[in-house]
């Protein structure tokens, strides 16, 4: 979903899918709404992670690195999923590494000099005013479905606080029906480490 598809749903929401309102109200609900839109977004992302890959090279020692360097976006790591690429671009798993502080990135030594990848989970985007229409949200189809009901109920609550309620109603109840998006390492095999 655009930015533009959003906005034009959340608006036949505050005007009951296509009864007139003045021009002039509706512009002053679009200004509003990329402050609502931001804060959607972040409820959003809180229920369901915007999950994103940084890639880097490291050098065969030990690395200490700074994750606000690898991926301006970084919100949290969880537990760190690092993968190593083999000359033959082969993802193998990086074991030991560790995140310190919520803020660096402890790697062990390499096998040899390569191309490291990190999973983050990525702060979700602050809209303004001057976001591109065309820009896309960066969240599931289904999440996305919810944005609109999010700002339509902070901006109508002057309005008509009943339906704003009956909105963010909706919003509550999807964003709880929300299927956790898949995380972590899955395999269908695994490697015993203890050897039982």
């Amino acid at each position: 979903m655009t930015w533009q598809e959003c906005k034009q749903i959340a608006l036949q929401k505050l005007f009951c899918a296509g009864s007139a309102g003045s021009e002039e109200v509706k512009q002053e609900y679009l200004a509003a709404m990329p402050a609502a839109a931001s804060e959607g977004l972040w409820r959003l992302a809180a229920a369901r992670p915007l999950r994103r890959w940084a890639e880097f090279t490291a050098g065969p020692g030990p690395a200490r690195l700074d994750l606000a360097g690898l991926a301006w976006d970084h919100q949290n790591t969880g537990i760190p999923e690092t993968y190593f690429e083999g000359p033959d671009g082969r993802l193998t798993p990086l074991r030991g590494a560790a995140v310190a502080g919520g803020r660096w990135l402890c790697l062990p030594a390499l096998p040899s000099a390569g191309r490291v990848w990190l999973a983050y989970q990525a702060k979700a985007p602050r809209l303004t005013d001057d976001t591109p229409e065309g820009w896309l949200l960066p969240l599931e189809e289904d999440a996305c479905a919810l944005l609109p009901l999010y700002i339509a109920g902070q901006l109508y609550k002057e309005d008509d606080l009943q339906l704003a309620t009956y909105y963010m109603n909706e919003f509550e109840t999807g964003l709880y029906a929300l299927a956790p998006a898949d995380k972590g390492v899955l395999a269908d095999a695994f490697t015993s480490e203890s050897g039982w």
